[in-house]
């Protein structure tokens, strides 16, 4: 199954979101939703196999838990534009004693290949995911064929 969009935002799918702001004033806005469009394609066919919601703040990606948005985000994704790349952020889960409470983990992805590839580390460290047999098994392998 595609990435999902969460049930309180499901009036449209991400796909539908992101296709909305192409045609936004701002190039850099529209820019942002291009390169979300390419990410899209690149984790559905990732989780065609599992289920995983995400819902979207602005044209950030946020990568969650459960189906709806007060659920634990576990990845935030956000695209520079412009084909540049993309910053990616997790919070550091408290069983690996975090500096504080919240700290997180902020990376950047130069590229598409890279972005998933942090998504999916983003993911397994976020341990949100943690007990989900099937979805650890596609994100541990997909770890190994980097």
């Amino acid at each position: 199954m595609p990435l999902t969009r969460c049930v309180d935002q499901s009036h449209n799918t991400l796909v539908e979101f992101y296709e909305k702001l192409l045609g936004n004033e701002s190039s850099m806005l529209s820019s942002r939703a291009k390169d979300m469009l390419g990410l899209l394609v690149e984790l559905d066919t990732l989780f065609k196999e599992i289920t995983v919601y995400a819902f979207t703040s602005h044209s950030n990606l946020q990568i969650i838990s459960g189906r709806y948005t007060h659920d634990q985000v576990g990845v935030t994704v956000s695209a520079y534009g412009h084909q540049v790349g993309y910053a990616i952020r997790y919070i550091v889960p408290q069983e690996d004693n975090p500096p504080w409470e919240d700290a997180m983990i902020i990376g950047e992805a130069r590229s598409l290949k890279k972005a998933v590839e942090m998504i999916v580390i983003a993911m397994l460290r976020s341990n949100l995911w943690k007990g989900n047999e099937k979805a650890e098994k596609i994100l541990l392998s997909h770890v190994k064929e980097q």
